[in-house]
């Protein structure tokens, strides 16, 4: 994508670095909306505390979005994991908790 804006403003696109950024963040999935709002928050603050006008690269948001890919992923993993420990541990069966008697409440 880099290099493609990249040639788009050989070309004489006048594409700003703004709008390319809100281009690769609206081809994003529902699943990172939290980390839009992340990032739009983060920018407006960054706004109000800083005198130059200096907008988020492009690259940086692409670096940004690849470890939050990342994350997800590993993430995924570990969900996968739990679950099926989850349903391995509820295929052997027979376990209780060590206080429990089978036939109920034996002895009180």
């Amino acid at each position: 994508m880099l290099q493609r804006h990249e040639n788009l403003i050989k070309m004489g696109s006048t594409l700003s670095d703004t709008r390319f950024n809100t281009l690769i963040m609206m081809s994003l999935p529902e699943s990172y909306r939290p980390t839009l709002q992340t990032i739009t928050a983060a920018e407006r603050a960054s706004a109000l505390t800083r005198t130059l006008s200096q907008k988020m690269k492009a690259n940086n948001l692409i670096a940004f979005l690849i470890e939050e890919a990342q994350h997800q992923v590993i993430n995924d993993e570990r969900t996968k994991n739990s679950d099926h420990t989850l349903v391995a541990n509820g295929k052997k069966g027979g376990r209780s908790w060590p206080n429990q008697q089978k036939g109920g409440n034996k002895g009180r």
